[in-house]
């Protein structure tokens, strides 16, 4: 993944400890991405931001344990209540 232009990250403790480091517009304040120390090689792309998600599919759901009402389970993909096993 190649990032170009301007961003900021907002670095802050998981709530497992882990050191997570936000990447953000330094303009609107939209994330972009997302990427934890301890776990290396892993970027999390923040989906919403992208002009062109033709190519996406959703498989894994995290946190659905402060999933709202309003926001149905998908059963078609993995599960996990807070973070996956990483």
């Amino acid at each position: 993944v190649t990032i170009e232009g301007d961003y900021k990250t907002y670095a802050s403790l998981g709530f497992d400890g882990s050191h997570v480091n936000r990447g953000f517009c330094p303009n609107c304040g939209s994330q972009m991405f997302t990427f934890v120390d301890e776990i290396p090689g892993q970027l999390f792309i923040k989906a919403g931001g992208m002009e062109d998600t033709s190519w996406l599919s959703v498989d894994t759901t995290c946190w659905t344990s402060t999933a709202r009402d309003w926001c149905p389970s998908d059963l078609r993909t993995a599960e996990f209540e807070k973070n996956p096993g990483l």
